[in-house]
């Protein structure tokens, strides 16, 4: 299903999507503050729709009333209150165009999206559908940040779905045939109904590209349907489960479905923390043990690389996540006297590591000597599990610049210069998996210049080996940090933290 993404920016109407027809569907219920500004986002498109389609849900707040002076202008049904993804199949089965954009009431398009999105589907790739970045807007529509999903996974493919889950509808452009083939949205589901979808399209074949650059802004407000995270959780939980009951299922797909459920538990644990719901969180992040039994050991340095994504992705600042350590300690097994090693480990990663890996500063050298308990070994360990989870693109000047720092300031003496090979490795295979080839370029050359050293030849070895463990130990639910944490040999992954 996946094909190559595509970068750019498109300023004006396309010639080639002239003749396009667009159909925007809009559910809504009770979202009259902000509804109009939805519409007349879809009517002020640089390539106009063909029809704006507004699914009224049983909206009890004068939705009907305050349309009356767009009826000209939109197609208008009113149904009983049946749930949102019975109000987008109810704007599907009216919709006539040969593409299909959806888009909830409370948020708002960027003028080329659809522009974009059509000169990309008719771009002969026999193309299903197109994906997008999506911006977060305050209540009020300010801007906060920009959500770019292809960081993490750069192939659209069904495997991609399923651990990464980076559906949003609102970002999609579907071609009306093949979504109306796989049956629209169960309306069953009150929670993941959009990764349900984009399951079974992916089941069908259907081929997908991102387009690098957001196109809808996802309003941020006390009435998200994000924010009922434990729901959420369970719904997410009920779509894979229906999923894997499959007996259809590609042997890839079926062989990852360890991983699938891992990243599933810990991505759920960390909306039940950001919601406060601390034990459930906890209870969430056991649960993934089940299915990655080989980072039990080093399982919360694992989750906190997984916490810093998903909190930079969403805009928060890594440093908050101290609050996080005892939940992750917590939820661990581990011996009691690795504990106190594994928590400055943490609180060196979240103080310090991640904020500089998504472009903030390194704490001055009297404060990064908190972490001077930490071996060199563990410091180079714990940067590279942090340059693994960065949620953006790190460049070599960076790492560079950490490993001055952190010399300066004795965590690592400069006998120990080499060890930075490691850290350049990682970002050499990690620019690889991202598609950022001259990153990929410069990084292996860094390598290569320092790393001819015969004391760096053990982070030669340990490269290798991390990327066989990698290979070999995946398919269990085990992550890129579990690579970097473990030892070479299955019956030697019990240690948290490397001597």
């Amino acid at each position: 299903m996946a094909m190559r993404s595509h970068v750019r920016q498109t300023q004006h109407r396309p010639r080639e999507t002239s003749d396009a027809r667009v159909s925007v569907v809009i559910p809504t219920y009770n979202s009259r503050a902000y509804l109009l500004q939805a519409i007349e986002s879809a009517l002020d498109q640089t390539l106009p729709p063909a029809e704006v389609i507004v699914v009224d849900d049983g909206s009890t707040d004068g939705t009907s009333d305050l349309l009356a002076p767009f009826l000209k202008r939109i197609r208008y049904q009113r149904q009983p209150n049946l749930g949102v993804s019975a109000a987008r199949n109810a704007g599907l089965a009216m919709a006539t165009g040969e593409f299909v954009a959806f888009l909830d009431a409370d948020d708002f398009y960027l003028p080329g999206k659809l522009a974009s999105q059509v000169e990309i589907l008719q771009s002969g790739l026999r193309l299903a559908f197109v994906h997008s970045g999506w911006r977060l807007v305050d209540a009020q529509g300010r801007p906060l940040r920009d959500v770019e999903p292809w960081w993490e996974a750069p192939k659209l493919d069904l495997l991609a779905w399923l651990r990464w889950k980076p559906a949003f509808p609102g970002a999609l452009l579907f071609r009306r045939g093949p979504l109306a083939r796989a049956g629209g949205f169960n309306p069953k589901l009150k929670h993941a109904e959009d990764v349900d979808l984009m399951l079974r399209l992916g089941l069908l074949g259907c081929k997908s590209v991102w387009l690098r650059e957001p196109t809808v802004c996802y309003r941020q407000h006390s009435r998200n349907a994000s924010h009922a995270k434990l729901a959420q959780a369970t719904g997410i939980v009920e779509v894979l489960t229906a999923f894997y009951s499959r007996r259809d299922l590609p042997r890839v797909v079926r062989r990852k479905e360890a991983a699938v459920w891992y990243s599933t538990y810990v991505w759920a644990a960390w909306g039940l923390y950001r919601e406060g719901l601390f034990q459930q969180a906890e209870e969430y992040l056991q649960r993934s043990l089940t299915h990655a039994k080989g980072v039990r050991g080093i399982a919360a340095l694992e989750w906190a690389g997984a916490f810093s994504r998903f909190a930079t992705r969403e805009g928060g600042d890594a440093a908050t996540l101290t609050a996080a350590i005892p939940v992750l300690l917590k939820a661990a097994p581990m011996e009691a006297a690795l504990t106190p090693i594994v928590e400055t480990a943490l609180r060196f990663r979240f103080e310090a590591l991640d904020g500089f890996f998504s472009g903030g500063n390194i704490p001055d050298t009297a404060d990064l000597a908190d972490y001077r308990t930490l071996t060199p070994r563990q410091v180079v360990k714990t940067a590279q599990s942090a340059l693994v989870s960065a949620a953006s693109p790190v460049g070599v000047s960076r790492v560079a610049q950490l490993w001055e720092k952190v010399m300066g300031a004795g965590l690592v003496p400069r006998s120990a210069g080499h060890e930075v090979t490691t850290l350049y490795l990682t970002l050499f295979s990690r620019s690889l998996f991202t598609r950022q080839w001259r990153a990929a370029t410069e990084a292996g050359w860094r390598a290569v210049r320092v790393g001819l050293h015969p004391r760096a030849l053990p982070a030669w070895g340990r490269f290798f080996r991390s990327a066989i463990l990698h290979l070999l130990y995946r398919s269990s639910g085990e992550g890129a940090a579990a690579a970097v944490w473990g030892s070479a040999r299955p019956q030697d992954r019990r240690a948290a933290v490397p001597r």
